[in-house]
């Protein structure tokens, strides 16, 4: 993911960057692992930017903004009364300029007694908040991003008193599943019933293989692995037992669970080849 900082106003350091506002300090850090890389805008013109919302602060007038350059969209913060170097822009990240694409990415501005958190939600994604290392949670609002300039993406911003700590921005979909910055994004359909049961019985059956193994050779870890085993065989005898009542899934455990162990005797659990 990459960054636009002033350089006049930007000490970086791996994880995130330190902003110098008069005589307050802003703070802005990387929104998904810290380990983009920071550019900075000089010797760049940047393009006007549409201003999505605006609220005054402690700090003054403070704006969330977003543009297009280089073939990316961009959104970020600025201020509204255009002080300061590259009209006011405090900073902004660009959507897909990083590895790995997320269902919700964001970062956090510090300004003189405010925090300003800043960022973008996939469609996905109904509602969002900031939780605050404090455990206050601050509702944040979605905002719709011109079609010409971003049609996957949305803005997201909160403003609330300077708090102590980073805090997380979260999204829920309309299931009110929760999603984060773990969250890669995924375009695609949902998986059907048929796929989820088909990946949970591979996903059952390599943990079988692979704790009934290392049972064959780890006699110091034995009663671990052993429940290890029996936790894994229970979701799959739920996939093939005759009849889902505790008294049928046990009974089709412990024949899984011997199956394996007299498998692995021939068939020891390899790890899977990575691909180059």
């Amino acid at each position: 993911m990459r960054f636009h900082r002033h350089p006049f106003l930007l000490s970086a350091h791996m994880g995130g960057a330190t902003l110098v506002e008069d005589e307050a300090a802003a703070q802005v850090r990387s929104g998904v692992d810290g380990s983009g890389p920071i550019s900075t805008s000089s010797g760049m013109a940047l393009p006007d930017w549409i201003v999505l919302r605006e609220v005054v602060t402690l700090s003054g007038p403070l704006q969330l903004i977003a543009y297009h350059l280089d073939g990316a969209t961009w959104i970020g913060a600025a201020r509204g009364d255009g002080v300061g170097p590259e009209h006011g822009l405090l900073a902004s990240f660009g959507l897909r300029t990083g590895t790995t694409e997320h269902e919700v990415t964001g970062t956090i501005c510090r300004l003189k007694g405010v925090d300003c958190f800043f960022g973008a939600v996939t469609r996905r994604i109904v509602r969002a908040k900031v939780l605050q290392d404090s455990g206050a949670v601050v509702p944040a609002e979605i905002v719709e991003l011109p079609r010409d300039i971003e049609k996957d993406y949305r803005a997201v911003w909160a403003i609330f008193p300077a708090s102590e700590g980073r805090g997380e921005l979260v999204g829920y979909d309309d299931r009110d599943r929760r999603y984060d910055e773990a969250d890669p994004r995924n375009d695609g359909p949902m998986p059907t019933d048929e796929e989820r049961i088909a990946a949970v019985r591979r996903h059952a059956e390599d943990a079988l293989r692979y704790y009934a193994t290392a049972l064959l050779t780890d006699h110091e870890h034995h009663k671990l692995l052993e429940g290890q085993m029996y936790t894994c065989a229970y979701f799959l005898a739920i996939l093939e037992a005759d009849a889902t009542d505790p008294r049928t899934v046990m009974g089709r455990r412990q024949k899984l669970i011997e199956r394996f162990l007299e498998e692995v005797k021939t068939r020891p659990w390899t790890p899977p080849r990575s691909e180059a």
